[in-house]
């Protein structure tokens, strides 16, 4: 890791939940899936957030369930930029830096950053039911859970978070479709959960 900064991982997508819909017959609804943030890497001074998704205006408006958000990278000092970017879910901080708060709501915080010195370790994105876990001195954070929903069938996935790295180690991605965050790590962070729309009617 010679040289490398650290990367905190992308926020997981706002997680909306409701009953009681109401709906019209022969009217279309557009379906938008969103993105979870990606993750930072070295050299990126700007977290980049990932899209929002919708179910037309049904709920929450235009607005929708908020896009993760982007975790930041460190270029060298002092072009790097002091938070990771507000999301669905927050993304981790870079080294010495905070994870920033997720959207009322829809998601958790991601994960500080952790000191500012080799080996540089980023902290893990926010997922939907816990916070982004801060980086330590040799371990990047790891990613904060998703939310368990038995529509989904998944239900045995819908916890887990993106690993953090070890001190030198990108971080890994979330599991798609669970609402979780990317863990954190040097040089490159993981991306949070990518989105999901999922409509049952009765």
């Amino acid at each position: 890791y010679v040289g490398g900064r650290c990367a905190g991982g992308g926020g997981a997508g706002g997680l909306l939940s409701g009953t009681g819909l109401s709906v019209t017959a022969g009217t279309s609804y557009a379906v938008t899936v969103g993105a979870g943030g990606p993750g930072g890497f070295s050299g990126l001074v700007t977290g980049v957030n990932g899209t929002n998704s919708l179910l037309g205006t049904l709920v929450n408006g235009s607005t929708g369930a908020v896009g993760g958000g982007g975790g930041y990278g460190h270029a060298n000092a002092p072009t790097y930029q002091p938070t990771p970017s507000i999301g669905g879910s927050g993304g981790g901080g870079s080294n010495g830096k905070t994870g920033v708060a997720g959207t009322s709501g829809q998601g958790n915080s991601g994960g500080n950053g952790g000191p500012d010195s080799t080996p540089f370790c980023g902290g893990g994105g926010g997922g939907s039911s816990a916070a982004g876990g801060a980086a330590t001195a040799s371990l990047s954070g790891n990613g904060g859970a998703g939310t368990a929903n038995p529509i989904t069938g998944i239900t045995g996935l819908s916890s887990i978070g993106g690993n953090g790295g070890a001190a030198g180690f990108a971080g890994a991605n979330a599991v798609v479709n669970t609402g979780s965050g990317g863990g954190g790590g040097t040089n490159n962070g993981g991306a949070g959960s990518s989105g999901i729309v999922i409509i049952k009617w009765s």
